[in-house]
């Protein structure tokens, strides 16, 4: 079991957010690629993405078998 431990990290006012990519940013890509063109790049792995049936609310990566939903 792999197990993820994250820091708060105090900004200061007025400072930028990081212009690079965040985990809402790729998980709202790969969920919009599912989305319009029922398939999307896996956020774990990389791997094929794909909806199991047109219309379904989720989608499954065919290399980790991660779901996306």
């Amino acid at each position: 079991m792999t197990t993820l431990l994250a820091e708060r990290v105090l900004r200061l006012e007025g400072a930028e957010p990081p212009a690079g990519p965040t985990l809402e940013r790729v998980i709202a890509g790969a969920w919009t690629e599912l989305a319009t063109h029922d398939a999307a790049v896996c956020p774990v792995c990389d791997g094929d993405m794909s909806r199991p049936l047109p219309g379904s609310s989720y989608g499954t990566c065919s290399s980790c078998g991660s779901e996306l939903s």
